[in-house]
């Protein structure tokens, strides 16, 4: 009796598999899509594997620039400065008026370098006459 019951048990597993596999198109899976292929959706597993790629990247290249400094032409003006209370100060009878002065603006000048000349060494020649030798 009881291998008769698995037996139908079996049976019936499989026949119910069998109309569920025809029923979903052949895929096993559900979605009433029927015999139709190309209506199922189909998931496509992508595996990403982290590959280094080697590709050039931007450094900094370093530049000398020149950056203009302002010369100083004007000498500084005399600006006045608030004092304290209790500091006295003393008094100038004679103040000018400020005004903008010149200052001088140093210029690179060559300076002059004695050139190598020849200079004439003094010789002192002595000329005697040895009247032994000469024959007239």
């Amino acid at each position: 009796m009881k291998i008769t019951a698995s037996i139908r048990t079996l049976i019936i597993f499989a026949l119910a598999s069998i109309s569920k596999i025809e029923s979903s198109g052949g895929y096993g899976g559900g979605g009433g899509y029927g015999h139709v292929e190309y209506a199922r959706p189909v998931k496509i597993i992508v595996k990403h594997i982290a590959k280094h790629v080697p590709y050039p990247k931007p450094y900094p290249v370093y530049k000398k620039v020149l950056v203009p400094k302002p010369y100083p032409i004007f000498k500084p003006l005399p600006v006045a400065k608030f004092v304290p209370k209790h500091v006295i100060v003393p008094v100038m009878k004679h103040v000018y008026a400020a005004y903008p002065v010149l200052k001088p603006v140093p210029v690179a000048k060559p300076f002059p370098v004695p050139k190598p000349v020849p200079m004439p060494v003094p010789v002192k020649v002595r000329l005697e006459m040895i009247s032994e030798n000469i024959f007239i």
